[in-house]
């Protein structure tokens, strides 16, 4: 309308309350849920790998009294019974079963081919190192290869995965904020630089919780 005047940088409001009530809860569900994976199964992960480390052979001098006997790491003789790899898209599995350590079959699983998995063939004679009941390492000769089952790196993951949802989660609540708090009103620097500061100091506080 003639003789109206726009605040210059002004925006309307994209897609009304309702989409920001939504980005609220969003956010507010995303924050939680990074909070639970860095808190929860992030620091489970960091104390396992940690456990994992640290632990000696079964039967050395540290292995017995202090630590129990599933923390230490036993070495047996296993066969090959299977050996299987299959693609679907861009996700690969890899499976061997073994006959031993244990009562029967136990399947265990590879992120990668080398340099173990490849050269595995039914019948082959290989080395469990079993860990808290799992099989962790296969060895066959001279080649070790962790297993699936191994806590190296999986706190480390969920690291990266938790940073993740808690931006986004952070981008969620200043998307409703912005709805609530500043209406038609243009998203100013400060908006920005508040919206950074948050999410730069959730993902610092994700980052530091699991390790």
């Amino acid at each position: 309308m003639a003789g109206e005047k726009r605040d210059e940088g002004a925006e309307e409001v994209p897609f009304g309350r309702t989409k920001g009530v939504l980005g609220l809860i969003a956010g507010v569900a995303l924050v939680a849920f990074a909070l639970l994976l860095s808190f929860g199964l992030g620091s489970s992960q960091a104390s396992a790998e940690r456990a994992f480390q640290a632990a000696v052979p079964c039967g050395g001098p540290s292995s017995a009294g202090e630590r129990p006997e599933d923390d230490c790491l036993r070495v047996e003789e296993a066969t090959v019974q299977k050996v299987r790899e299959e693609t679907v898209g861009k996700n690969t599995t890899r499976e061997v079963d073994l006959l031993g350590p244990g009562p029967g079959t136990e399947r265990v699983f590879f992120r990668g081919s080398h340099p173990v998995f490849s050269v595995l063939q039914p019948g082959d004679r290989v080395r469990a190192t079993v860990w808290r009941g799992r099989v962790v390492e296969l060895s066959a000769g001279t080649r070790r290869q962790a297993t699936e089952a191994a806590p190296i790196g999986d706190s480390g993951e969920t690291t990266v995965v938790a940073i993740v949802v808690s931006c986004v989660g952070v981008a969620m609540l200043g998307y409703g904020w912005w709805v609530f708090g500043l209406g038609r009103r243009s998203r100013t620097r400060t908006f920005w630089a508040a919206l950074g500061l948050a999410a730069l100091t959730l993902g610092t506080v994700v980052a530091t919780a699991g390790p």
